[in-house]
């Protein structure tokens, strides 16, 4: 009868506490970063609502940190385009120096060209104020060719009115 008792008490024993024990291994895996580990519930007892509950942590606990993920690519990628708009900005703000200073006379400037969007109204200013630069050289030479085209049509000219003058007396 003593092992019989014996029998069924290891057994009742060992059925009461292998709940709590796969209770107590999952907790650790889930502890340890095993988020998938899940404990396995039968029936409607304290034992399988508190496996219930750690599954519903695990679960809980693994979308959280989904999330976090998540909310993490989202920060890094509006820090690249914070960096990005700041980026621009500078290139902006160069390129108005740039225009401000040719609006000066100051046709040596050059703007900075880069690999973003600005760099190709850079380069496009750029070609703008080389161009400019021969414009205003051909106009100079012109201007000069005139000059001195005028200065001999003035000496022309009283050239004409003294031999005019000269054929009147």
């Amino acid at each position: 009868a003593a092992l019989l008792v014996a029998a069924i008490s290891t057994y009742l024993v060992r059925r009461a506490t292998r709940p709590i024990l796969n209770a107590s291994a999952a907790v650790e895996k889930v502890g340890k970063g095993d988020l998938d580990t899940r404990v396995e519930t039968k029936g409607n007892d304290e034992l399988a609502q508190l496996g219930g509950n750690i599954n519903q942590m695990a679960s809980r606990i693994k979308a959280l940190l989904d999330e976090a993920g998540a909310s993490d690519n989202r920060i890094q990628l509006q820090n690249k385009m914070l960096a990005e708009s700041e980026a621009l900005q500078t290139d902006v703000g160069h390129i108005l120096d740039i225009v401000s200073a040719v609006e000066d006379g100051d046709l040596t400037v050059e703007a900075e060209v880069s690999d973003r969007a600005t760099g190709l109204v850079s380069d496009t200013l750029n070609r703008l104020i080389e161009q400019l630069g021969q414009v205003l050289s051909q106009v100079q030479v012109t201007s000069r060719q005139v000059s001195t085209r005028s200065a001999d049509l003035e000496e022309l000219a009283k050239t004409v009115a003294g031999n005019a003058a000269s054929q009147a007396q």
